[in-house]
């Protein structure tokens, strides 16, 4: 606290012999650059009419009390980096300096946007979009025996063999029978999709299957014994299980994303989101041959690691400035 019994006159703003470093930007790994902070002192009754309005710039000449210049132990070379920059007023705060609560201690920020982006990376979930691949289709041929239903959760194990690589989890698939007898009628399943695929077998939902021509749904015993010809007196044939492409649901990943920061004087445009459209201009999230990009583009942006922006960038107000984050992330 100040003493005012010593008669100290701050109608006019005195400024203490000392400034400050704020490093506003070392967290993001850069001390080159970083504003400055001074104080000064007033009466309280004088600081509306004396502080300085923001957006002044800094008088890199200004003195202390003492009649010294605060920056004069600054180097001519840092000095002259320093008056380049173009630091303005971006905040003042005040706080109780002497005893009877007369006199302010105002502490000047002074602050500037760096010509630059900053960098920062950061572990986030995101929106991941959906594929449909024409080039994933395919169909194989499910072995036997070794075919099971577990009712307590309602899912079939198919065994594939080595094939069940050529599927993934959210695939969806179709079971399809093919009768030896041309007489006997096919069976077939409702599309579902993959729950879990193991090193030789996946595992589906209930696929409801039924007799094609009559449209009489089979009973878990007739669908196992079928797939297992362990009656080979009621009916047998070969089935396939057929992806018509290779398609993934959206949902959301977890990502490392790259943030790119940049700081403002004024409100900045903001860059949009990266999302697929389709014919019609509309967003979606499942990206397929009509869309933009469409299934081919996109996978050639995989395979080269390019980036999209991943979420809506971010607008921030520092003082009386602007800091944007725009976040990207590789495609996937």
């Amino acid at each position: 606290m100040l003493d005012d019994s010593k008669g100290i006159n701050f109608n006019t703003p005195v400024y203490a012999d000392t400034f400050r470093r704020n490093w506003e930007f070392e967290q993001y790994g850069d001390q080159n650059h970083y504003w400055l902070e001074l104080d000064y002192y007033v009466m309280r009754d004088a600081w509306e009419a004396t502080r300085k309005p923001y957006g002044t710039a800094l008088d890199f000449h200004i003195k202390a009390a003492n009649g010294k210049p605060i920056f004069r132990d600054i180097g001519e070379a840092e000095l002259e980096t320093l008056s380049s920059r173009g630091f303005r007023l971006i905040n003042a705060t005040k706080t109780v300096a002497s005893n009877n609560e007369a006199v302010y201690k105002v502490t000047e920020l002074y602050g500037y946007a760096p010509d630059m982006t900053f960098k920062k990376y950061t572990t986030e979930t995101i929106p991941r979009f959906g594929t449909e691949d024409p080039a994933g289709a395919v169909s194989e041929i499910v072995q036997r025996p070794g075919n099971t239903y577990d009712a307590s959760w309602d899912r079939y194990t198919i065994k594939l063999g080595a094939n069940a690589a050529k599927f993934r989890a959210g695939d969806i698939v179709t079971l399809n029978g093919m009768p030896a007898n041309p007489g006997w009628s096919n069976i077939a399943g409702k599309p579902v999709a993959i729950y879990k695929v193991n090193e030789t077998t996946i595992v589906l939902p209930d696929f409801q299957p039924a007799f094609t021509k009559s449209g009489t749904s089979l009973t878990t015993s007739q669908m196992l014994k079928a797939l297992n010809w362990t009656d080979l007196g009621w009916w047998y044939g070969t089935f396939t299980l057929s992806r018509a492409f290779s398609s993934r649901a959206p949902g959301n990943v977890k990502a490392v994303l790259r943030n790119e920061i940049s700081y403002h004087y004024e409100v900045p445009e903001l860059e949009e989101r990266d999302v697929p459209i389709d014919t019609t201009g509309l967003e979606v999230d499942v990206i397929n041959a009509l869309t933009t990009p469409n299934i081919e583009t996109w996978k050639e942006m995989v395979a080269n690691r390019e980036e999209i922006i991943a979420i809506d960038p971010e607008l921030e107000s520092v003082y009386t400035m602007y800091k944007k984050t725009v976040k990207y992330t590789r495609c996937r």
